[in-house]
């Protein structure tokens, strides 16, 4: 890729992030830590080869109170897998130096189900981003893109997989109660 392009939206989303309010889009007090809408104890894996970039997400996020793990290369695929918690959000680059990320993606699916993943791309098309919801991403970001509609993104990702999560665990409630029989409404 060229770098010269990759510097400069490097150097523009690190000019929007040192202009960006340092609270923005937080709640204010603990009664919403463990709002949906809250990232905060979230975790988050950023799967990124640029490492200005990498870096600024990590920060950003952190920033925003999630837990967030890097790294820069499909094959560092074992050390993710490995991982005995799966992160509750992946950030992924489409191209990273040792393959497509959007090849990854299914490989990531398998083994985390429930996790939510947001394919990452400065090379963003239609075609390109039906392709990633098409083998499972929760969204499809362009780069560069604004920090705080990033974050929004996450929120929304973390709040669709707590859903998910509660539907889930509603199911299971409901099953165990009616001897796991399904139940029938009238």
């Amino acid at each position: 890729p060229n770098t010269r392009a990759g510097e400069a939206r490097i150097d523009a989303t690190q000019h929007i992030m040192a202009h960006r309010p340092p609270t923005a889009m937080r709640p204010t007090g603990d009664e919403h830590a463990d709002s949906p809408e809250n990232p905060a104890s979230a975790r988050v894996l950023v799967v990124e080869d640029e490492p200005g970039v990498r870096e600024m997400l990590s920060d950003l996020l952190t920033a925003e109170g999630c837990a967030t793990e890097t790294v820069a290369k499909a094959a560092e695929r074992s050390k993710l897998l490995a991982s005995s918690e799966p992160p509750d959000v992946i950030l992924l680059d489409w191209h990273l130096p040792d393959g497509d990320g959007i090849d990854l993606l299914p490989a990531l699916k398998q083994e985390w189900p429930e996790t939510e993943v947001i394919v990452l791309t400065g090379f963003g098309t239609i075609e390109a981003a039906v392709e990633a919801v098409k083998r499972g991403a929760f969204h499809f970001q362009t780069k560069p893109f604004m920090p705080d509609s990033l974050v929004l993104t996450v929120r929304r990702a973390c709040e669709h997989k707590q859903l998910r999560d509660q539907t889930r665990m509603l199911q299971h409630a409901v099953s165990s109660l009616s001897g796991s029989e399904p139940p029938t409404f009238k």
